[in-house]
């Protein structure tokens, strides 16, 4: 969890570790990969 104070300023950065990581994109039970959307890397 964070602290959101502006959604437009405080998600940027965690979108960008989401989808740089390979093992927070991969479901534990099923092993299915989200695509990385492009607009946040």
């Amino acid at each position: 969890s964070f602290k959101l104070n502006n959604v437009e300023k405080d998600f940027q950065p965690r979108f960008k570790e989401f989808y740089g990581s390979d093992e927070l994109r991969t479901c534990d039970k099923c092993g299915v990969k989200m695509e990385v959307d492009e607009r946040f890397i």
